[in-house]
């Protein structure tokens, strides 16, 4: 894929492990993508509730507020329409995820590329999303 294939795209990363966390971010800046991250479900909220994201990649496990919880109110209480990828190191709760519109769960350990290729691809001719910086 070419580096400027998410060139103007807005992608939040929300995982709890800052190492992932951080390997994420740099691979879709590598991208050409603008990054924003959250720690957990509840500083993921905050952003989408400020700022409207073309993709979201997110673990499920988490304190404070889980990845389910999170898609759960952004799907209910937000106007997001970003594309939602899941990683996890658990696959128990595909049902529901699907309802939440998940395009891809990506169980733990994953290919960080290929799960770059995926966002590259799920977002395709979309437009980017024009929204202000966080």
């Amino acid at each position: 894929m070419s580096t400027g294939a998410l060139n103007g795209r807005h992608i939040l990363v929300v995982d709890d492990e800052a190492l992932l966390r951080e390997i994420l971010v740099d691979e879709f800046e590598g991208y050409g993508a603008r990054v924003s991250a959250a720690a957990d479900g509840a500083e993921a909220l905050e952003l989408c509730r400020r700022t409207d994201f073309d993709a979201i990649v997110s673990d499920i496990r988490m304190p404070k507020m889980d990845g389910l919880a999170f898609l759960r109110q952004l799907r209910n209480e937000t106007t997001c329409g970003a594309k939602v990828f899941v990683c996890s190191g658990f696959n128990d709760a595909e049902e529901e995820l699907s309802r939440l519109d998940v395009v891809d769960v990506f169980p733990k350990p994953f290919d960080i590329v290929a799960l770059a290729n995926r966002v590259i691809d799920a977002l395709g001719e979309a437009k980017p999303r024009n929204d202000p910086v966080d």
